[in-house]
């Protein structure tokens, strides 16, 4: 199988995630397979690829208000990610991502929903004073 198919697949696993915490009663499911989660935050961390990272996005918006930050492997990281994509230009060259108003509200959104979590609060205010 070749880089191009593997991209492929996990463009449609993480779809299907994607679709499924869209749905309530879902969230719950995904939020308690920790590895899951794990997963989706490195590849939306990484930026890999562009319909990646916005599915990625939904998905951590979507199960955001569950998310304990100090327990995920890349929690700071996943905040840094956030503040990066609605602080940048327009378009990260780099990531080859380009950044609309949509995204900047979205990852704005995601840091609203991350801060319901109890604990999460001081960790967003450590990481964005820095």
């Amino acid at each position: 199988m070749t880089e191009l198919e593997l991209i492929e697949h996990l463009r449609m696993i993480v779809l299907i995630i994607r679709n499924l915490t869209f749905v309530r009663s879902n969230e719950h499911h995904v939020i308690k397979c920790f590895k899951l989660v794990d997963i989706i935050i490195s590849l939306f961390v990484d930026l890999i690829d562009h319909e990646i990272t916005m599915n990625c996005l939904d998905i951590i918006t979507n199960i955001a208000k569950h998310i304990v930050l100090s327990e995920v492997n890349c929690g700071q990281k996943l905040v840094q990610s956030l503040f990066t994509l609605f602080s940048s230009s327009s378009f990260l060259a780099h990531e080859d991502l380009y950044v609309n108003q949509a995204t900047v509200d979205q990852c704005i959104e995601c840091l609203r929903r991350l801060s319901l979590s109890a604990g999460n609060e001081e960790f967003l205010e450590e990481i964005s004073n820095t």
